[in-house]
């Protein structure tokens, strides 16, 4: 099967610095033609070493992000039959290739949130907190993908019973940046300091969710449970 072809264009990540310096080498070039082409002959091979570097990189987020796909299909289709323990099961083997070759890239990162939230819907609180430890240095300078391993660490802990660390990854997520996560951590964290008998920061968790956030899905519920 031939291969697609691919320019120059497609593939060059910065065109700006490339007509830059062909322009220069140009107006050398009349005066040192020799010179000219060993310069044009060591930038083509810089070129070409940056652009197969691009090509591998890209195939292989490509190829990630199929395998996670698929992955992700098969789990959906096991867990509408038999439930999260063996729709993990089922992926398991999948989502451990994916980590092993591609876990450094887009997909695999990715593809490590998900295993980590697979864990976690299947009660395995302990391997769930690895992953997403993990995640939360891939995501480190994403500030929406760091506030979803925050939430998920925070639901890890508290599925373990650890309810200060499940406390303090919540209020991380209340701090941060993400408006559209708040809401689920203060409801969190509204439970969390009931469970552990600290009633006025539960209400005032509670609180927080009517009056910050009433269009949210937890404001009904908050609201009720403020009043307790």
């Amino acid at each position: 099967m031939a291969k697609k072809r691919v320019t120059r264009k497609q593939l060059l990540k910065e065109p700006d610095e490339f007509i830059t310096f062909s322009n220069r080498i140009i107006r050398l070039g009349v005066a040192y033609k020799q010179h000219l082409m060993i310069a044009v002959g060591v930038f083509c091979a810089a070129v070409l070493v940056y652009v197969g570097m691009q090509y591998v990189s890209a195939r292989s987020r490509a190829k990630a992000f199929n395998l996670l796909e698929n992955a992700v299909a098969r789990y959906d289709r096991e867990l509408a039959q038999s439930g999260p323990a063996k729709a993990l099961a089922d992926v398991q083997g999948d989502f451990e290739l994916i980590l092993n070759k591609y876990g450094s890239n887009a997909g695999g990162r990715l593809a490590r949130l998900t295993f980590a939230q697979y864990h976690f819907a299947a009660g395995g609180a302990e391997r769930a907190i690895e992953l997403y430890n993990a995640a939360l240095v891939d995501f480190e300078g994403d500030p929406l993908y760091r506030s979803l391993v925050l939430s998920g660490l925070g639901y890890a802990h508290s599925l373990k019973g650890d309810s200060p660390t499940a406390i303090s990854f919540f209020e991380q997520v209340v701090s941060g940046t993400v408006a559209g996560l708040k809401s689920d951590a203060l409801f969190n964290l509204g439970l969390l300091y009931a469970r552990m008998g600290q009633y006025d920061k539960s209400k005032e968790s509670f609180q927080r969710i009517k009056e910050e956030f009433p269009e949210s899905f937890y404001a009904d519920m908050a609201g009720e449970k403020a009043k307790l």
